[in-house]
């Protein structure tokens, strides 16, 4: 398969040509580099006719030649994605930049007010984005774009910008106006290189045989504003994607990022029913369930074409939305809509009982004293109220939050300190000579004399 790259250089170039080398030699890959997108139509003429599928830098690009020059082979483009904002965010908070005074183009408000919402920025600090907002691919829209940030950093209003136009970053680091590129990391590529793999097997496919899986994660609002740091935000946010990641992998899918909160996973008919028992069974809705606080909507559809399966996959996932809770629902060629299947291994009143307005204040206090987020601290009251026991080793809860012994010890040092959590005893571990500490967890901070070890 021949595919070509419509992208800037640098950067975009560095790391798509990596990608292709590691993960794709199979295929043979060719390399249109601008400095301006308005030069893509015509690099993209010249060798158009024995090209597979082509990969733009962006959705602008790709529209501005849509304009210019017929469609002869598969499109596609590297979408403006969370993870290369956030990534940008990351690099401006190194630089010293206030995150509140930053310039922002092609991202829309709604768009920038999630991320940062993501990240647990303080609520009312920053909603007056300077931003440019989803703006047209039309030729002098570089130029314009470079007044804005120019104009904003000139007047001493922003720290710096952050772009996704490599023909104004340049300019604006002639101008010696702090920018930082946002282009795409190496994930979005592979999704992308994945994607249009599927679309040219999917040319030979059967009638009704594509299947698009939309996935919705809702994050409630109490647990972006406790988020303690970025950093802890992109550990739970990651987890989750492993799950999405590794559940594409048993669909044999491509999974492509629509928004933060937001997936869609390409695959085949077929597949999906082998893969899920006919539809009866999830096992990421079940992990869901287990493992996070978080709700998680599938909606499945199937279709002669992309187009028509996503649409039938929108059809089934508002089915799912209005569970709010983890559901699946699947609707096929025909408009009946199989479903619901939610999860099957949820803890027995686990879930429930965090409805108590009570028993979420003092989960509320805990976090505070402890200096953890709600969502740790929430997982953890799961854990324990799925105990049998009163006691537990901290590789059990290790297992349970799917995350490092060393990580576990210091989230068990921080209840400790803070008089939440304590070691009842000790026992020998098999592996090694070392005993390992048998512990328990007090969400109301006491535990009785003896309880506590000696």
């Amino acid at each position: 398969m021949k595919i070509g790259f419509v992208i800037p250089r640098h950067t975009y170039y560095e790391k798509t040509h990596a990608v292709m080398e590691k993960d794709y030699p199979q295929h043979k890959a060719e390399y249109l580099l601008y400095d301006n997108y308005t030069e893509a139509p015509d690099l993209l003429r010249q060798c158009r006719e024995h090209l597979d599928a082509v990969i733009f830098g962006g959705v602008g690009p790709m529209e501005y030649t849509a304009e210019r020059l017929p469609q002869q082979a598969i499109w596609s483009a590297i979408p403006k994605s969370s993870s290369a904002l956030l990534r940008a965010l990351m690099e401006a908070e190194q630089r010293g930049w206030d995150l509140a005074r930053i310039s922002f183009d092609s991202y829309s408000p709604d768009f920038l007010g999630e991320v940062y919402e993501e990240i647990g920025f303080p609520e009312g600090k920053h909603r007056a984005f300077y931003t440019t907002g989803i703006i047209s691919h039309e030729v002098s829209r570089n130029e314009s774009t470079l007044h804005f940030h120019s104009g904003l950093f000139s007047r001493g209003e922003t720290d710096g910008c952050i772009t996704v136009l490599y023909w104004v970053h340049k300019k604006l680091t002639e101008e010696k106006i702090p920018s930082i590129l946002a282009y795409p990391p190496k994930n979005s590529i592979r999704q992308q290189v994945e994607f249009v793999m599927q679309l040219h097997a999917a040319r030979n496919s059967l009638p009704e045989n594509i299947a698009v899986c939309l996935i919705s994660i809702d994050f409630p609002a109490e647990y972006s504003a406790a988020l303690q740091s970025d950093y802890q935000f992109m550990i739970d946010r990651t987890n989750i994607l492993k799950q999405v990641y590794r559940f594409s992998e048993q669909l044999m899918g491509t999974v492509v990022e629509l928004s933060p909160r937001e997936f869609m996973i390409l695959s085949t008919r077929e597949v999906i029913e082998i893969a899920t028992g006919q539809y009866q069974c999830w096992e990421i809705i079940d992990w869901m369930q287990n493992n996070s606080l978080q709700a998680m909507s599938i909606g499945a559809g199937c279709g002669s074409t992309v187009a028509a399966a996503r649409k039938n996959a929108g059809k089934a996932m508002m089915k799912s939305l209005n569970y709010k809770k983890n559901t699946v629902h699947v609707l096929e060629s025909s408009e009946k809509i199989i479903g619901p299947f939610f999860g099957k291994k949820a803890p027995p009143t686990a879930r429930d009982s965090i409805a108590d307005p009570h028993v979420l204040e003092k989960l509320l206090r805990v976090a505070d004293r402890s200096k953890l987020s709600v969502n740790t601290v929430h997982k953890i009251y799961y854990f324990v109220q799925c105990l049998q026991h009163r006691h537990f080793v901290p590789k059990e809860l290790a297992d349970f939050l799917n995350i490092s012994r060393r990580s576990t010890d210091r989230i068990l040092e921080k209840l400790e300190n803070s008089g939440y959590a304590f070691v009842t005893g000790r026992r020998m571990n098999k592996t090694s000579g070392r005993p390992v500490r048998i512990m328990q967890v007090h969400f109301d901070g006491a535990c009785l004399p003896e309880d506590r070890e000696e």
